[in-house]
C-alpha cells in the first residue's frame, strides 16, 4: 500500500524498525507495502500512530486517494 509506505518514509522510518513496533516479524510492513497482505483498519490506525501521524485524518487522507 503505498500511502503507508509514503507515510513511514516522510517519518524517517525503516520498514524493519516500523515491524518491529508493531509486535511484528521484519517483513510485515515490507508485506503491507507491496500489496502481498492485505491491511485491516484497526492495523492502519495504529500504524498511522506508531508513525505520529492523526489516526482519524489519516484514514480520511487515505480514503481520498483511493477515491483518485
Amino acid at each position: 500500500m503505498k500511502f503507508v509506505a509514503t507515510k513511514r518514509e516522510e517519518a524517517g522510518v525503516s520498514q524493519r524498525r516500523l515491524s518491529q513496533m508493531m509486535g511484528q516479524s521484519s517483513n510485515y510492513i515490507k508485506f503491507i507495502e507491496d500489496g502481498s497482505r492485505r491491511l485491516d483498519l484497526i492495523e492502519f490506525l495504529a500504524i498511522m500512530q506508531q508513525l505520529g501521524c492523526d489516526p482519524k485524518k489519516s484514514l480520511i487522507a487515505l480514503i481520498e486517494d483511493l477515491a483518485q
